[in-house]
C-alpha cells in the first residue's frame, strides 16, 4: 500500500495509452494532491514552493526530470509499448495533429511512413523514444536546485532543458533506461493492458479496475501487420535500443505477473484454483484482486458519524470516469461507465442503521436514470426521490441502510453498487461531440449519517 507521505510520478511516454491510464491513476488521489502540470512549459512556471505539496505527478518530464524539483525521489510508474506500433502511432498522430512540432513537414511534403523514417528531422521524433525518456536526467547545482522560468515560451523551455540535460553515450542510455525500468514500482505494457491494470491493483492494494474503455485510440494505429518488410526493418533499425528495452520489460513483466498470481492464492476459497496465466481466467483474478484490496482496507478506521464524499477524495471503487466540474456550482461529479455497474466502498461502522443520500446531476437518457438500481453489500435499497421529478435528470435520492446489512463487527467497507440498464456515448447522440466515453449516470456527491 502507498503511504500518505509518498509521492508518485507517472513517467508518461507519449502514445502509450496515457489518455486512458491517467484518469485511473488520478482517481487514487485527492484532487488537490495532483500536480496540474503535465508539460515542461507548465511545470517550470509553477511557484517552486507549491510542488512539494503534491502527491501525484504525471507528465512528459522524462525519468529524472522531476528529481531536482522535489525534496526526495518519488515512486516511479510508467507504461511501455512495442516500438513498432509506437513508432507507427506517433507518425499517425503527427500527421493528423497540426499542433505537433513537425506536422508541417509531414503535411507539406506529403510524407508516407517510409518517408517519415528516412527524414532526419522527423525520424528523430521516434528514434529510441522510450529509452530516451527513461534515461533522461538533469545536471544541476544541488545547493541551489533548478532555476524556474518566468516564461512558457516553447523555445525558451527547450533551451533550458538542453542546457541542463545530462549528456550520456548511447550505450549508457540503454543501461540507465533498464535501471529505471527495474526501479519502477509498477510498469505496464500497452499491448497487455488488462494484465497491466491487474498488476497495478495488486502492487498498490487498489480495487480492481474492471471494464476499462480505451480512449483516443486512432483507427489502425496499432495495425502494423501490413507494413512492407523494408519499412518494418527501417523501424527496427532506428529503435534498436527500444527493442532491447522492451524485451527486458517483457521478461520482468512475466516475473511480476507470476509473483502476483502466486500471492493471490492466499485469497482463494474452496473450489477456486488460481490460473497459471491471467488470460486463462481474468474474472477469477479480478475477484481475488478485490479480496486483496478489501483485506488492505480492514485496517482503516470506519466512520461512526456523518460521512460526506464530494468525489474530490481518492475513489474507493471502480467503474467511474474522470472527475469533472459542474458549470452551475463548480462542484465535482463523475460519470459511471463504461460498463453498466459501478461501485463505491463506504467505511461505515456496523451495528447501526444509516441514512444514505446521493445526488445525480445528469444522464443522457431518462430511461437510464429510471433504471437505476442500488445495492448495499448486495442488498437492494429502496430509493426515495427527494429532489427532481421523473422528467428531470437532476435528482436526489434517499434510502435507509439497515443494520443487518452491515455486520456489527464488520472490518470492511459497505459496498454501494450502482447499476443502470445501458450506457451511451455523447458522440453517439451528437456526431460532432468528440466525447466517445460510454457513460451512465453523473454522480455528484454521497452522504451517510447514522439514524438517530
Amino acid at each position: 500500500m502507498l503511504s500518505l507521505v509518498e509521492r508518485i510520478y507517472f513517467i508518461h511516454i507519449p502514445k502509450t495509452a496515457g489518455t486512458t491510464l491517467i484518469p485511473l491513476l488520478d482517481a487514487r488521489f485527492d484532487a488537490d494532491e495532483i500536480c496540474p502540470a503535465q508539460l515542461w512549459r507548465e511545470l517550470v512556471t509553477l511557484p517552486q514552493e507549491s510542488l512539494s505539496r503534491y502527491r501525484f505527478f504525471r507528465g512528459h518530464f522524462g525519468a529524472g526530470g522531476l528529481k531536482p524539483f522535489l525534496p526526495e525521489p518519488p515512486v516511479y510508474l510508467t507504461m511501455l509499448r512495442h516500438p513498432v506500433s509506437l513508432t507507427f502511432s506517433t507518425y499517425q498522430f503527427i500527421l493528423r495533429e497540426p499542433g505537433t512540432r513537425v506536422h508541417h513537414l509531414v503535411r507539406d511534403h506529403n510524407m508516407t511512413f517510409s518517408d517519415f523514417l528516412d527524414s532526419p528531422e522527423t525520424r528523430e521524433k521516434v528514434n529510441n523514444k522510450q529509452v530516451r525518456q527513461l534515461s533522461f536526467d538533469f545536471q544541476y547545482d544541488p545547493d541551489t536546485g533548478p532555476i524556474f522560468l518566468s516564461t512558457d515560451s516553447r523555445a525558451a523551455v527547450d533551451q533550458w532543458i538542453e542546457n541542463h540535460e545530462v549528456a550520456i553515450s548511447t550505450g549508457q542510455r540503454l543501461e540507465r533506461a533498464k535501471r529505471m525500468l527495474h526501479a519502477c514500482a509498477w510498469f505496464g505494457l500497452a499491448e497487455r493492458f488488462d494484465e497491466s491494470m491487474a498488476l497495478l491493483s495488486w502492487i498498490f492494494g487498489w480495487p480492481p479496475l474492471g471494464q476499462v474503455q480505451r480512449l483516443r485510440v486512432a483507427p489502425g494505429s496499432s495495425n502494423t501487420d501490413d507494413l512492407p518488410e523494408e519499412v518494418f526493418e527501417k523501424v527496427l533499425s532506428c529503435n534498436e535500443l527500444d527493442m532491447a528495452l522492451y524485451q527486458e520489460a517483457e521478461r520482468v513483466f512475466e516475473i511480476r505477473l507470476t509473483d502476483m498470481l502466486r500471492d493471490l492464492g492466499r485469497y482463494t476459497e474452496p473450489g477456486e484454483v488460481v490460473p497459471g496465466a491471467f488470460v486463462d481466467n481474468p474474472a477469477l483474478v479480478s475477484q481475488l484482486l478485490d479480496r486483496h484490496y478489501r483485506h488492505h482496507l480492514e485496517a482503516q478506521p470506519l466512520a461512526q458519524e456523518n460521512l460526506y464524499l464530494s468525489l474530490k477524495e481518492p475513489l474507493l471503487g471502480s467503474g467511474w470516469h474522470r472527475r469533472e466540474q459542474a458549470p452551475a456550482d463548480n462542484s465535482t461529479f463523475r460519470w459511471s461507465g463504461p460498463g453498466t455497474e459501478s461501485f463505491i466502498d463506504l467505511p461505515l461502522q456496523g451495528g447501526q442503521e444509516w441514512v444514505l443520500e446521493f445526488r445525480i446531476v445528469h444522464a443522457l437518457a431518462l430511461d437510464v436514470l429510471d433504471s437505476l438500481w442500488v445495492t448495499a453489500n448486495g442488498t437492494p435499497l429502496e430509493l426515495e426521490m427527494t429532489e427532481g421529478t421523473k422528467e428531470t435528470t437532476v435528482r436526489r435520492y434517499r434510502s435507509l441502510i439497515l443494520a443487518k446489512v452491515i455486520a456489527k463487527k464488520s472490518s470492511g467497507p459497505v459496498r454501494l453498487v450502482f447499476k443502470v440498464n445501458r450506457t451511451l456515448s455523447p458522440q453517439s447522440l451528437d456526431p460532432a461531440n468528440p466525447d466517445e466515453r460510454q457513460v451512465g449516470i453523473a454522480l455528484n456527491w454521497i452522504r451517510a449519517q447514522p439514524l438517530l
